[in-house]
């Protein structure tokens, strides 16, 4: 029993596995590195990646997108109709940010704010934002001068 239990951990020349796993050890390393590299590389991993929704009904009305500035994990602008608009936060099963109490004690954070790119310009009024949050994470979204914004946030203090 003994020496077939060497064979199996063994790497059939007799060593044990730790001797085997020892002297395998760097090029298996360089072949992990470089295999999650070239993964990377082909799922198209970026540090600023472009946000597709599947609830927007056209992919192409997007005009701004961006992720992951500070607690913001996603922002995006897209030239919509208003019934598009409705037809969105409807899929998102966004509320009224009036209708939940944690909206007022979050609303610094929440706030619609401009920049750091001109394009993402929403003014910084509140009415007409749409919510749904759970836990820390936020959704908001508003319809304003033919334009859909759309924002997710982090909030975990």
């Amino acid at each position: 029993m003994r020496s077939r239990q060497m064979l199996w951990s063994g790497d059939f020349t007799g060593r044990s596995s730790s001797a085997f796993a020892i002297h395998h050890a760097l090029p298996m390393k360089q072949f992990s590195l470089s295999f999650f590299t070239l993964l990377a590389l082909l799922c198209g991993c970026r540090s600023a990646g472009t946000f597709e929704p599947q609830w927007l009904s056209d992919p192409s009305q997007v005009v701004y997108s961006s992720e992951y500035e500070g607690n913001v994990r996603v922002k995006l602008k897209a030239k919509v109709t208003e019934s598009e608009f409705v037809a969105a936060t409807e899929r998102l099963k966004l509320i009224p940010h009036t209708e939940d109490n944690e909206y007022a004690q979050n609303l610094e954070a929440l706030r619609w704010k401009r920049g750091p790119d001109k394009r993402w310009d929403p003014l910084p009024d509140v009415g007409g934002t749409l919510i749904s949050h759970h836990f820390n994470w936020w959704e908001t979204a508003k319809y304003e001068n033919g334009f859909l914004y759309y924002q997710m946030l982090d909030l975990e203090k």
